[in-house]
């Protein structure tokens, strides 16, 4: 069974470490529920030009990437450190192919080919 693990959203954001002060969307903030639109998320907003756009309004990952990563490479990543929307479990990547029309809770979404989520 495959369901959302978690969910997130956020807007730019300055970030200080030791390379300098910089802007970012990649640490966004968990919710408990959002609201999917043609464009995104609402309340989410990439920093950016690359990220987002019509074909890639939302961002997921698999909670199983996170526990290979962790256990591979001995990380200790949490579902959201690497600026996703949507963390899922339970989904076989070899079962999904771009073009695939899913519903996530009430949204009706559709796989692209850059591995983003599109709300149709």
């Amino acid at each position: 069974m495959s369901y959302i693990h978690a969910l997130f959203v956020g807007k730019p954001k300055s970030i200080r470490d030791e390379k300098g002060t910089w802007t970012s969307s990649i640490f966004r903030d968990p919710v408990d529920k959002v609201m999917a639109k043609v464009g995104g998320l609402v309340g989410d907003k990439v920093t950016q030009s690359y990220h987002g756009g019509e074909d890639a309004d939302i961002c997921l990952h698999l909670l199983e990437h996170y526990q290979f990563w962790n256990e591979h490479y001995d990380m200790n990543l949490k579902a959201g450190y690497v600026g996703e929307n949507i963390t899922l479990v339970g989904v076989d990547e070899k079962d999904v192919c771009v073009g695939d029309v899913v519903r996530l809770g009430e949204a009706i979404i559709q796989v692209s080919g850059r591995g983003f989520l599109a709300p149709i």
